[in-house]
């Protein structure tokens, strides 16, 4: 009988897409358990013992209703939160699943059988060669060749017709210890309008919801070349941001989401990061230092007005993971 997974999803959506992302590249049959927290969940691990008093009724009422019609043989879990779920679970039924748990469930590691763990995270030294650790560069993702081509069939009206070769500007925002200052936004458009009036590109421009309505209007205001500005607040509904990696030639990202730039680079199309007057956090730094020596990433200059050519080094961090687990399952 093939293997079953339990997929658990809470609102975190960068989290769920990684979990979802393996689970999809394993390729066996899966279900996915939507949880809603309550006032408890914003308690540290620590204090919290295995069970469900962190979530609500509604959600525990659904969560039993899947148990007990599905027995899953895999359950992956995501971020801290949903590692104290995951491990509840575990204590529940009387077959006990493998667990897989992506990112530090802040708790005993001896809880589950694999945990994904990005290079980039700080971890106590006695934690750092835990044998079930399985180390991965940037983010779990969906980005490979089916996701692509689905996009571009989805999006070829709006896409096809566009003859040029194609840069796509993804921008992010602010996070808590970071955002994009205006000087370097002023240089970036400049950068833009001149490498695609001399060379002939187009431009897709995409921001994100941390994206500041300051410049997403600095933006749509001072470009001056073909382009088309995708304003996330507008198209999340129907976002073509998978089709717009898969139409464009060349990829240029912001330095604040491990994410996007995980993403951009797992189409293994020249993707360049700009960095900007203030630095990311240590763990982004690293990040960005990683992908740019392992020649997956290039650093953009935009003092310069041409892009620098490479080819990267293909990344495909899902599909390394997702077959280490299935020889381990």
């Amino acid at each position: 009988m093939d293997k079953k997974i339990l997929i658990l999803f809470d609102h975190r959506p960068g989290n769920n897409n990684q979990s979802i992302a393996l689970a999809e590249e394993i390729g066996l049959k899966y279900k996915i358990a939507n949880i809603e927290y309550n006032h408890l969940a914003k308690l540290p691990n620590i204090l919290l013992k295995k069970s469900l008093n962190i979530i609500t009724k509604n959600s525990k009422d659904n969560l039993y209703h899947i148990l007990d019609n599905f027995n899953p043989d895999i359950v992956i879990s995501c971020g801290r939160r949903l590692a104290i779920i995951a491990v509840t679970i575990k204590k529940i039924l009387k077959i006990k699943p493998i667990m897989i748990q992506i990112m530090n469930p802040m708790m005993n590691f001896k809880n589950f059988d694999h945990i994904i763990l990005p290079y980039h995270d700080k971890l106590p030294k006695y934690k750092k060669f835990n044998n079930n650790i399985i180390y991965i560069n940037g983010a779990l993702n969906k980005i490979n060749n089916k996701n692509l081509n689905i996009a571009v069939s989805k999006f070829k009206n709006d896409f096809n017709n566009i003859k040029k070769n194609k840069l796509a500007l993804i921008i992010g925002g602010k996070t808590r210890d970071f955002d994009i200052d205006n000087s370097t936004i002023k240089k970036l458009v400049n950068f833009i309008n001149e490498i695609a009036n001399n060379n002939n590109y187009y431009i897709f421009i995409l921001n994100s919801r941390r994206t500041s309505p300051q410049i997403s209007k600095f933006i749509k205001n001072n470009i001056s070349c073909d382009y088309k500005f995708f304003d996330y607040n507008h198209v999340k509904e129907n976002n073509p941001y998978l089709a717009i990696l898969a139409y464009s030639d060349f990829l240029i990202v912001s330095p604040d989401s491990i994410s996007m730039i995980s993403e951009c680079c797992s189409t293994n199309k020249p993707t360049y990061v700009f960095k900007c007057k203030k630095n990311t956090s240590q763990k982004h730094q690293n990040f960005v230092k990683y992908m740019i020596e392992r020649n997956f990433l290039m650093e953009l200059n935009l003092d310069q007005n041409y892009l620098n050519g490479f080819t990267p080094k293909i990344f495909q961090e899902t599909k390394r993971i997702a077959l280490i687990i299935k020889n381990l399952i």
